[in-house]
């Protein structure tokens, strides 16, 4: 008998298709992950552009402000201080020592001068005279006591001398050939005047005198 072996085909492993579904997915996955990666790459670069070095702040430092030293004029004047009254005055360097009317002509104050007029000045074209006077009473009194009824008084300046006030005045007196001032202020029981004896004085120098008056003891 005759054997008829029949030959059977080989199976061949079936090889999966690839889904077209799956393969356009992968391609959009890679696409959306590379834009993602340059769109971060972009945004630190920007980032890192757009950061600005700041420079170190300075302290800022307030200028220093240096106020002007007060100068004292009258820094190198000479001293008259009167022990009896109580009070002492500064008066210009050019002067000599005061003096005081007397008998044989001027003679020196010695600081114990009261009830009289003492005279800062040897020209009398540059003199300044400072009187003292008892007295216990106010300026308007002082002023009817000094002067001649008839004197027309006015009112050139209110100052202060040691804190008391003080008042210059101008005076026209018609038994004077022309008219005359003074500075009058009150204390320690006397009136005082302080009278420049020529018109072409200084009014700066007049009050820098007055502003060295001081009361002592």
């Amino acid at each position: 008998m005759e054997n008829n072996i029949g030959t059977d085909p080989i199976q061949q492993p079936s090889v999966p298709q690839s889904s077209p579904h799956s393969s356009k997915t992968f391609i959009i996955l890679i696409v959306v992950i590379l834009i993602a990666a340059v769109g971060m790459g972009g945004y630190f670069l920007g980032a890192n552009q757009n950061q600005v070095v700041q420079p170190p702040t300075q302290p800022i430092v307030p200028a220093t402000q240096f106020s002007p030293t007060p100068v004292d004029e009258t820094a190198n004047w000479k001293t008259y201080t009167n022990t009896k009254v109580g009070f002492r005055i500064k008066y210009p360097s050019r002067y000599s020592k005061p003096t005081v009317p007397g008998s044989d002509g001027p003679m020196d104050t010695d600081g114990n001068e009261d009830n009289i007029s003492i005279v800062f000045g040897d020209d009398s074209s540059d003199q300044i005279t400072l009187s003292v006077i008892p007295f216990n009473g106010n300026i308007n009194q002082l002023l009817e006591f000094i002067n001649s009824p008839d004197a027309e008084v006015s009112l050139i300046k209110s100052l202060k001398a040691d804190g008391q006030d003080a008042f210059w005045y101008l005076i026209k007196d018609e038994y004077e050939l022309e008219p005359y001032s003074y500075i009058l202020f009150i204390g320690k029981d006397h009136g005082f005047t302080l009278e420049p004896q020529n018109t072409n004085y200084s009014k700066e120098e007049i009050e820098l005198m007055l502003s060295t008056f001081k009361f002592t003891n």
